[in-house]
This record gives structure tokens, sequence and C-alpha cells, in this order.
């Protein structure tokens, strides 16, 4: 059986999913509403764990700094707990900036530029050296009716980050996979831990569910797959501990993981042990 058929036979035998669910799901900041054109960028950013809000708000009409903004968009590159000794790694900034400077669109274009590696963002004229990112910005209606050097507010800084991380940054299938891998133990750890709500555990699973989708087939997604279709039912079983049903559902797609793969058979056995609980 194809497993797009099995996953969508599952689904929606399970739950009714929302068509923007991490937007329920997320604990958005009260200051942000749907219309914003920075509510996409928040609602994933925040599901990532890569922006939490402050005091419960976002304060997007707010500036921010340039050390802000540069430790900011170290994290949507991928680095947990950048210092900026990250930020000149990835080039985003060679020298540390002072840490009451504000950000201006010329400077965060070019760092977005540098930070997701953008072709033909240099200028040969010095005194120009924010021209190209600015057109590139533009180019990709990033930006409109703005000058180089009127600052940024942090609801552009999210904004802009979100969009150009979608179009000119991409993974490869064996990161995408490694990340897949560590979303399942993360989740195998969250499902043990009591203080853990299911829609935390929820907004994860779903996450790395959709992002699984995108991944050329071949064995070792398809049994990540598998697994992430188990933690589903071992999520509604622990929403619903007394529905016997469900230890044989999450059993199925588990087998049908290790049987794709063997190799995953120890982890496999985890899920099971929590499915027996």
């Amino acid at each position: 059986m194809n497993f797009q058929k099995t996953a969508c036979g599952v689904l929606s035998f399970f739950l009714v999913v929302p068509s923007a669910f991490a937007a329920e799901i997320v604990d958005m900041p009260k200051d942000v509403v749907p219309q914003d054109t920075a509510y996409e960028a928040i609602v994933d950013f925040m599901s990532e764990g890569i922006f939490t809000g402050v005091n419960g708000e976002a304060n997007l009409d707010n500036v921010i700094s340039k050390q802000h903004a540069a430790l900011f968009l170290a994290k949507v590159r991928g680095v947990k707990n950048p210092t900026f000794a990250d930020v000149a790694a990835l080039k985003i900034l060679s020298v540390e900036p002072k840490s009451d400077e504000l950000l201006n669109y010329a400077t965060w274009t070019k760092m977005l530029c540098n930070g997701f590696n953008v072709p033909n963002c240099e200028s040969p004229d010095p005194a120009g050296w924010f021209v190209p990112g600015m057109v590139i910005a533009t180019s990709v209606n990033a930006i409109e009716d703005v000058k180089p050097f009127d600052f940024v507010s942090r609801r552009d800084v999210f904004r802009m980050a979100h969009m150009y991380r979608s179009i000119f940054f991409s993974k490869t299938m064996d990161e995408m996979m490694d990340d897949q891998e560590l979303n399942l133990m993360r989740l195998r750890d969250m499902m043990l831990d009591v203080t853990i709500k299911n829609t935390e555990i929820e907004q994860l699973l779903w996450k790395n569910i959709i992002e699984a989708e995108k991944i050329t087939d071949n064995m070792r997604v398809e049994s990540i797959r598998h697994l992430n279709m188990a933690l589903l039912v071992l999520l509604q079983k622990r929403e619903t501990p007394t529905n016997s049903l469900l230890q044989a559902r999450a059993q199925f797609f588990l087998d049908k993981a290790v049987q794709v793969l063997p190799d995953v058979a120890g982890f496999a056995g985890d899920l099971q042990k929590i499915a027996e609980k």
C-alpha cells in the first residue's frame, strides 16, 4: 500500500487537521493578528523555537539593534544559541556592532544576502556597498517604498528573514533527514515527560510530518514517515489512554518502519514500550 494513501486514511480517521494548524497550536503574542504581514513568519519561528516573544508580545512596530538582528538571523540559519562568533562564521557581519547601534535597511538587506549566500550581492563601488542588497530585496518584493538608511522594524526583520529563508536557503536531503531523526528522538522524550502538554508535542510532530513529505522518497525517509505516524497514534493514546485500539495501530506503523529500515528497530522498541504503558 502506498504510504501517502495510508497516511491520508489514518489522518482522516483519527482527527480533522486544520489547514493552518500551527496558528492554532502556537501561543501567539497578544499583539500579533492574522492580518499582519509578519504573522506567518512569527508562527513558523515560534513553532521552531527561534522566537518566543517578549513578555507575551512581539513589539512589531519597534526598531531593533543591528546586534540583535544579527543574532536572530544566526538562529534562523539554525544556530541554537548564537554568539557573534557564529554570526561571523556565517558571514552575516564581519565586525561586531555596538549594542545601541540600530539596524537600517541598507545593512539588513546586506546581512540577509550574506546570511543566505544570495548571489550578485557585491558592489564594485565601495560607496554603493548597499545597492545590490536593496535591489535584490526590491526584486523579490521584500521591501517597497523604503530608503536605505531608514530604520528597520521588528516586523520587517521577522518577515524578511522568513522570506529570504524560503527563497534562497535550502538544506540537503541528508540534513533534512537528520533534522527529522533528531525531532523523532525529541518527540520520544517529550512523550515520556508528564510536564509537557500535548499541544507542544502536536506542534513539533506535525512540523515533522509535513517536512518529511518534502523529502525525495527513499528507504530512510519512508521509515521516518512511518515513525511519525506511530507517534501521531501515541499522541492520541496520550490524550485518551483508555482507548485499547491505539496500541495495535501504533504497532502497525512501528512494524512498517522496521520492515523498511531494520536499523530503526531500537528506536521503534522505545516507542513500543510507550505504547504498552
